[in-house]
């Protein structure tokens, strides 16, 4: 451990100190969070980090650099980093990026995010030799490391999926100005396993002024069906599946009027979006493995000056979860409907009073309070009876301190604080 952090502060030493033979500027960015609450001393946060970056330009296109970031983790304070090199070269008509950490999607609108290919070292090209048609194309690699369903002894062959994994894709899109049609490729290929690959086709128009359309559709392969065996206390793909999904959303704007009605439907296991605490109807539809149809229609309009009030409302429609039973995250009883509102009104210059009502799988209603330098807000959760208090101020601009007081109608209460700083 020891070592290893050793290792890491004289390579940042190293490079700080290579800065004048390079002339590259060093540039940081980063965040410090303190966290204090009932039961608890006070602790570091996981986004304590620390960011260079270092970048020189040779000039006719030509560029490298090199990021690092350093942090102490919630796990016993154990020391943390990632870095990350990269070179760009600009031909005029092709662009080539290499870099030691590489993501690609041929997705693209609402699909972009929950279909990228695992990130690893890898190059993307762009070829612009033609008038308003982008064509990528991406290869990379990276380790893998996973458990089969298969029966045997720990370490025994077919136990393990151990090796290297290469990724591909490609993705082509024409502007015609009104219109935009593309297609996309991806897929990946481990070794001594079959090829597990997506498509994507995807294209967007203006209807009329102020209405746009955009719609997806997309076909994989590589469908992962997560399960858990007790006897051995681990997680496993337990098969890939195939799926296809479709997504269409036409917005429009006008004025102070805003409207967004989405469509989509997707086969078992196909997922949209990265996971990242799901809050309403269309969070959890579109990061978890259901299956079915998503209606959601978003609508904002400032109705008088000063006083804007939003509108959502989620149904699903036949949606089911296909997960196996032995996945604990499997859901048995699907709420299909959501809404939320909210009335925002700015009473002076730098000072907003608002009000909302959120329902999915809970109902709460909440007040705010926000002026330059503070932030309050109050916030009933109906279902779980629970009150929660919210406060925070800003001393100067990066530098924030706020509090939390969490009470149900029967049991103890529980409060928080924190500070935050931004570098």
């Amino acid at each position: 451990m020891q070592q290893r952090t050793a290792f890491v502060l004289s390579l940042v030493l190293a490079l700080v100190l290579s800065m004048t033979a390079f002339a590259a500027p060093l540039e940081h960015e980063g965040s410090l969070e303190f966290y204090w609450d009932k039961g608890s001393q006070l602790t570091h946060s996981e986004w304590a980090k620390l960011k260079y970056d270092l970048r020189k330009d040779f000039g006719y296109g030509f560029s490298a650099g090199l990021s690092i970031s350093m942090s102490p983790s919630d796990t016993g304070g154990q020391f943390t980093h990632e870095w990350d090199g990269w070179a760009n070269m600009d031909f005029g008509h092709t662009f080539v990026s290499l870099s030691s950490w590489q993501e690609f999607t041929g997705a693209n609108f609402l699909m972009a995010d929950g279909n990228k290919l695992k990130g690893g070292p890898g190059a993307i090209v762009d070829f612009k030799q033609l008038d308003n048609v982008a064509i990528q194309a991406h290869i990379g690699n990276y380790w893998n490391s996973e458990k089969e369903s298969v029966d045997g002894e720990e370490g025994e062959e077919g136990h393990w999926i151990q090796g290297m994994t290469y990724t591909y894709g490609a993705k082509a899109t024409y502007d015609a100005g009104d219109y935009q049609v593309g297609l996309g490729v991806q897929g990946w290929w481990p070794e001594h396993e079959d090829l597990l690959m997506g498509g994507f086709l995807f294209g967007s128009t203006t209807l009329a002024d102020g209405l746009t359309l955009e719609a997806e559709a997309a076909y994989r392969t590589d469908l992962e069906d997560w399960r858990y065996d007790p006897d051995w206390n681990y997680w496993y793909v337990g098969e890939y599946h195939t799926g296809k999904a479709f997504t269409a959303q036409a917005s429009y704007a006008k004025d102070t009027l805003n409207a967004t009605l989405l469509a989509a439907y997707k086969d078992p296991f196909f997922l949209m979006k990265s996971w990242d605490d799901p809050q309403t109807a269309r969070d959890h539809y579109f990061m978890k493995e259901w299956s079915g149809v998503l209606l959601a229609l978003d609508v904002e309009e400032e109705v008088i000056p000063y006083l804007t009030l939003n509108g959502s409302v989620d149904v699903l429609l036949g949606v089911e979860d296909p997960r196996d039973d032995s996945n604990t995250a499997k859901d048995y009883d699907i709420t299909t409907y959501g809404f939320s509102g909210k009335a925002s009104y700015r009473a002076s210059l730098g000072s907003t009073v608002s009000a909302w009502y959120n329902q999915y799988l809970s109902k709460v209603v909440g007040v705010g309070y926000d002026t330059w330098d503070w932030s309050l807000e109050a916030e009933y959760d109906l279902t779980n009876k629970l009150i929660t208090l919210g406060a925070e101020y800003t001393f100067v601009d990066g530098f924030t301190a706020g509090a939390t007081i969490e009470k149900p109608i029967e049991g103890d209460f529980w409060y928080g604080a924190h500070l935050k700083i931004e570098l």
